[in-house]
Formats: structure tokens, sequence, C-alpha cells
């Protein structure tokens, strides 16, 4: 999706209108986009949680200069201690005018055979102490910029 929507936003900058044809280029580049989409439906399923299982949910965003995305996966942990993990909301959106796979321009043809996709990272499956160790920590010393701002107004002087 984040193909389609850049090259909206390029036929945009280009002031293409509706009845306007598109250039040879932007044509075969439109081509090679519609070529690239499944042509039949991914099915995907809707139970995810499971009154026996221990649910946790994991979100995961990325961004480029152009795109940036999140993905949300629920773990469903096993009393056994094994688990599984499931995509269960994507969003996307191009960046305004001026790592995961969705900013990556992956084409829907493979992002739908994709198990990182739809199943999150392998090691979402395994035990904790086998995750990464990357975690973000927020120090609390981060320099905000002051910002001033002055109202003005103004009225009217009557003359006498």
């Amino acid at each position: 999706m984040v193909r389609l929507k850049l090259f909206i936003q390029h036929l945009w900058r280009q002031n293409v209108t509706w009845d306007q044809s598109l250039s040879e280029s932007d044509s075969q580049y439109w081509r090679n986009l519609i070529n690239e989409w499944p042509t039949n439906v991914i099915e995907l399923p809707r139970h995810v949680i499971n009154p026996l299982q221990s649910p946790e949910f994991h979100v995961f965003t990325d961004a480029s200069q152009v795109a940036y995305s999140a993905a949300v996966y629920i773990r469903n942990c096993m009393p056994e201690g094994w688990s599984t993990s499931s995509l269960i909301f994507a969003k996307s959106r191009i960046a305004p005018i001026k790592v995961d796979i969705a900013t990556r321009g992956l084409s829907p043809c493979k992002l739908r055979n994709n198990e990182q996709w739809w199943n999150g990272p392998d090691w979402l499956d395994q035990d904790e102490s086998q995750w990464p160790n990357d975690h973000f920590r927020y120090q609390g010393q981060d320099e905000f910029e002051k910002a001033i701002i002055a109202n003005v107004t103004t009225s009217p002087v009557q003359g006498g």
C-alpha cells in the first residue's frame, strides 16, 4: 500500500489531473504496481483471543523518510510454556509532503507470503529470556525546545 500511496502523491506533486494521460514512465510504473497485487483475497482469522491463554499485545513501529507504519501483534501464551503470535492490526501512512516491512515498499504479492509480517518476528514466540535486549529506556533528561508565544491584539482608534 505504501508504494501505491507514494505513487498517488507523486502524481499529485506533478499536478496530474483526472482527465490527463500519464507519462509513459508513470503508465509503466502503474502497470507494474497493478501486476503486483494478488488476484485472490487474503483470509485472516477473526478469533484471536482464547480465554485459556494469556494474551499479550506487542506493537512495532517503523519510519523512513517517506512513510511510517505500525503493526500490532497478539502473543498467546499457553500454560504449557509455548506461544503463538498473529497480526491483529497494521496501519501505514506516507509522510506529509515536505523496520518494519510496510515502509520498505514490499509488493502485495511478496507481503502476502511474508511470515514475519503475518506472525511477527520469530523471537516473539520464544521465552522472553531469549528476546533481543535492545529495549529503549527513557531517562527523562531530554531537552525540549522552548517556544515563546506572543499574542498581539489591535483595535481601531475612534477619532473624536
